[in-house]
């Protein structure tokens, strides 16, 4: 039996014991007296609350492919409501007037190709008419290479980030992204509803907080909750699960390019497969494996005498390339040999820029060599290889189209140069699906390669549904098809959703910037960046928290092995978050300018192919 099965039990244990387990929590972690100023202890109860994401991390609560763990997945997620709901009755009973009152929205999909429910759960504390709502998730990406690392089981580590230095870390797929947030907002609603008890501010606001179920595999709750229930759309948003603050998100795009599968070559070497393992668009893949064959025995043995030699010592496109490690299993032989690289660094492929430069993208080192084996007729051309060299010729192993700079490459007043249009390989199957080779594609992209422009002055989606890419995909694909030889390489492309912008000098930015200055003595750095949010189309909604660098790298490793939350700085930014609370409950009859969101016409959209897409946005 696995190691993750062993902890999925014993979490099923756990969270049945979760009321006494949270009073264990509350004995170690004295709670602030009521009357106690707010926010004053909140960041040191979230040091003190390991134990308490430890719970949260042991639950198993990614999705697999084609939600085919989705019954383990419900049990998971259902006992974090019990967990939660357990400690909020054991909170209240020490409450005199104002209790944080759970509440849950669930509707049954009934399509096996969505999640079994569409499901957002939360807390409400206060009765007014103004409303401020956290929002954070407690779905994760799958756990990856469980043979390097025990993502369910919460262990203590040491690190060095950007903002803060040398810290502790808490490692464990969820710890930061969004399982560690999550908790934190959970603390601060309890230090609000405390301190504020029996206060008649809390009759001027209701204070709410919303735990997404699907935020990863593209935010299918929270965009059918807000439309069925548009009239409880909070005055302000905040997405608990980024960075201080965001500013802007790019557009996402989601091509797949495909070849069909031809006969072997019937003389030379070729790769008879290369594929990664299924997951999503938005992480990069842990490994890419390569079958090679032939029609000689001899001449396969001797390729893998020198091939791992040949790796370390091939020209890549960039000098100081950081190239995957590389494995090379000749237990095959005389039949096949079988090469495997494996990643390094952030995995989250809006980022992919992270990665190239501190860690390695497997799929794109294999496919850039084995490309390049290709054109020198090392290895005979076939479709596999085909796919290898139309890697190689149109991306390379870089990440801001820099291969063909006048197509692929935008940087604009928002979205600055070494922050443009990203794009992430991220999947490649030649197998299980024999009729066809595919690659699969994250593109983040800015404002430059959106149908039509920002006017520089509203918030929001930019207008227009769909980007520039249908006809940009379709110069480069005829491109390299009049010259490549075989079956052409054909791709279809979905604009998942148009950039979003907004402004720093907007109602929604300022008042969180004066928050994070209280706190921290400056304003909020404005973050335009590549991950998605639930704050996408929402002018009212924004991003803020939990880090204070965009590094998705080490220590941190954002959909990554060993992904970490740096403990001193999600509890200073947790402090910040209940500053914003407290400062929109003092504010709460005060009159706020509205964002100015943009007016768009109906738009005739180009028309593109659609492809399958799995919904992964973030």
């Amino acid at each position: 039996m696995r190691l993750s099965r062993l902890v999925h039990v014993g979490w099923i244990v756990v969270a049945a014991l979760a009321y006494g387990a949270c009073r264990e929590d509350d004995a170690s972690s004295p709670a602030p007296a009521a009357g106690a100023p707010a926010c004053a202890h909140v960041d040191a109860e979230l040091e003190a609350s390991f134990h308490a994401l430890a719970r949260l991390v042991a639950a198993e609560t990614y999705r697999a492919e084609q939600f085919a763990n989705e019954d383990a997945f419900v049990a998971s997620m259902q006992a974090i409501v019990d967990d939660l709901n357990a400690q909020a009755q054991q909170f209240n009973e020490g409450q005199r007037t104002h209790r944080i009152e759970p509440w849950e929205w669930k509707v049954e999909s009934g399509n096996a190709a969505e999640p079994r429910y569409y499901w957002v759960f939360g807390f409400r504390l206060g009765n007014g008419p103004r409303k401020i709502s956290l929002n954070t998730h407690f779905d994760t990406v799958s756990p990856g290479d469980t043979d390097v690392w025990e993502p369910f089981v919460l262990t203590k580590s040491r690190g060095e980030t950007k903002h803060g230095g040398e810290q502790e870390l808490w490692v464990g797929r969820g710890a930061i992204d969004d399982k560690g947030p999550a908790l934190a907002t959970f603390l601060v609603l309890k230090d609000i509803a405390r301190a504020y008890d029996g206060s008649p501010l809390l009759d001027d606001i209701t204070v709410e907080l919303i735990f997404d179920t699907t935020e990863e595999i593209g935010a299918m709750s929270m965009r059918r909750y807000r439309e069925e229930n548009a009239g409880e759309a909070a005055d302000l948003e905040i997405i608990f699960d980024t960075f201080w603050a965001v500013r802007a998100e790019k557009g996402i795009e989601r091509p797949v390019f495909t070849v069909p599968r031809e006969a072997p070559p019937t003389a030379g070497v070729w790769i008879d497969s290369l594929n990664t393992p299924s997951g999503p668009v938005n992480q990069l893949p842990d490994r890419a494996e390569a079958i090679l064959r032939g029609d000689s025995p001899a001449a396969l043995e001797e390729l893998a005498l020198h091939i791992e030699a040949d790796y370390a010592d091939h020209p890549f496109d960039d000098p100081s390339y950081r190239r995957a490690e590389l494995t090379v299993d000749t237990s095959g032989l005389p039949d096949a040999l079988k090469l495997t690289t494996l990643v390094a660094g952030a995995q989250h492929a809006s980022v992919p820029q992270e990665n190239r430069a501190n860690g390695a993208n497997p799929l794109v080192s294999l496919t850039n060599f084995l490309g390049a084996l290709a054109e020198e007729q090392v290895l005979a051309d076939n479709d596999v290889a085909r796919m290898c060299r139309f890697i190689k010729s149109t991306w390379g192993t870089k990440t801001f189209g820099e291969t063909h700079p006048e197509l692929l490459e935008r940087h604009d007043e928002v979205f600055t140069e070494g922050n443009g249009t990203t794009y992430a390989l991220t999947r490649l199957y030649t197998e299980p699906s024999p009729g066809a080779i595919t690659l699969h594609l994250d593109v983040r992209y800015a404002i430059g390669h959106h149908g039509q422009p920002w006017d520089g002055e509203s918030e929001g989606l930019l207008c227009g549904d769909a980007s520039e890419f249908a006809g940009i995909f379709g110069q480069i694909v005829d491109e390299f098809n009049a010259t490549s030889g075989g079956a052409p390489i054909t791709f279809e492309t979905v604009t998942r959703v148009a950039p979003d912008i907004r402004r720093v000098d907007g109602p929604t930015f300022s008042r969180i910037s004066r928050a994070f200055e209280e706190v921290t003595g400056k304003p909020a750095p404005a973050v335009a960046m590549g991950a998605g949010t639930d704050a996408k189309a929402y002018v009212k909604a924004i991003a803020a928290g939990a880090l204070f660098d965009t590094t998705f790298g080490a220590p941190v490793n954002y959909h990554g092995i060993r992904e970490a939350a740096p403990v001193r700085d999600l509890a200073l930014s947790t402090k910040i978050l209940c500053g914003v609370v407290e400062q929109e409950i003092k504010q709460a009859k005060e009159q706020h300018p509205e964002p100015v969101a943009g007016v768009c016409e109906a738009s005739s959209a180009r028309k593109r192919s659609s492809a399958v897409d799995d919904g992964h946005d973030h």
